[in-house]
């Protein structure tokens, strides 16, 4: 709950607003044989805005069921999947200017599978589904029913040659279509297309007990255009961006509660713009700009108890652009947890 003192010499607009949400969920876990483990779950959510004006007040109540099967096939193999099914209904003022009547359905399917090739290897492929459909209640509005697909797999691989050695590949694939469903025949500014692929090398080097080296390198391909319809989904990209960010860090445990982390990297990143005639035929790809960041900081982390912790983090960044002004920034943070 906020309250304000009204001012006509406020710069931002103030309102007495007040935010109640009240949850319960749920849950029943089974094992239902050595190799099987079955859990299910309903969760109730009811969210009331009041911002101090009709027009700007909204409440939301949210159903959601979920189930999660995890089955140990054999020794080194682990299968687990879950998924979750839910409705949040949105109710706003019949003189809202902001808000409208709607639900939005929400489908989240994931699975994961692991196999231990041996002692030294092991390889994991992580997946997910997740859909959300949103639908106006009032027919004027239906124009605006969307539907939001994001599609993610996540392959990774863990090699440990030798004990004082480890290193670990992951690969993420994502990308996420967004259309609205009265323009899915038609050549429309908002059907898009987001996609996203990651590749992630880190090598951790132990050079005693305490102290661990950690080098890592990334690489990230990201586009987003317009969505078009012909028999299936295509897409015309209207820029990309390449990014590459080499990583060093130092971990060092002088005790077994104390934990201080160094750590430098580099990272520079292109993007592209496409540009297309008045046929709308894929274009000259033209670079916009290139951004380089260097950054250097530390985090210290000094655990208390087994239920408390005090975390400091300092971090130096500085960043250039070839079209736009540089950036500095300091920054600092500190995180106090206390478990009761």
């Amino acid at each position: 709950e906020y309250d304000y003192e009204g001012s006509s010499n406020d710069l931002l607009r103030q309102n007495d607003n007040l935010t109640s949400v009240f949850e319960y969920k749920l849950l029943l876990s089974k094992p239902l044989s050595r190799r099987l483990m079955f859990e299910t779950g309903y969760l109730f959510n009811r969210t009331d805005e009041d911002f101090g004006s009709s027009q700007t007040n909204q409440l939301a109540e949210t159903g959601q069921l979920n189930l999660r099967a995890q089955l140990v096939y054999l020794a080194p193999d682990t299968i687990e999947i879950s998924g979750q099914i839910g409705v949040t209904s949105y109710y706003a003022p019949s003189t809202s200017s902001f808000f409208s009547d709607r639900d939005r359905s929400t489908k989240v399917v994931s699975a994961r599978v692991v196999h231990k090739f041996n002692e030294f290897f092991t390889g994991s492929i992580d997946g997910s589904y997740r859909g959300f459909h949103t639908i106006y209640i009032s027919g004027e509005l239906s124009a605006n029913n969307n539907i939001n697909n994001v599609y993610i797999i996540n392959p990774t691989l863990i090699w440990q040659p030798y004990p004082a050695i480890r290193i670990q590949q992951n690969y993420q694939m994502h990308a996420n279509y967004s259309y609205y469903e009265y323009e899915k025949d038609a050549i429309s500014q908002r059907n898009t297309l987001y996609r996203r692929a990651n590749f992630i090398n880190n090598v951790t080097v132990s050079i005693s007990p305490r102290t661990d080296l950690i080098f890592e390198y990334s690489y990230r391909y990201e586009d987003f255009g317009r969505l078009l319809w012909e028999d299936q989904w295509k897409q015309q990209v209207s820029w990309d961006r390449r990014t590459h960010r080499p990583r060093f860090g130092v971990e060092y445990r002088p005790w077994q509660f104390f934990r201080f982390y160094p750590y430098a990297s580099y990272e520079i990143q292109s993007s592209y713009d496409h540009l297309f005639d008045d046929e709308d035929v894929l274009g000259q790809r033209e670079k916009r700009d290139e951004l380089s960041r260097k950054l250097i900081g530390f985090e210290l982390q000094w655990t208390l108890s087994s239920n408390s912790y005090v975390e400091c983090k300092l971090e130096r960044r500085v960043q250039d652009y070839t079209q736009q002004r540089s950036q500095d920034y300091d920054l600092f943070t500190i995180s106090v947890k206390r478990q009761l």
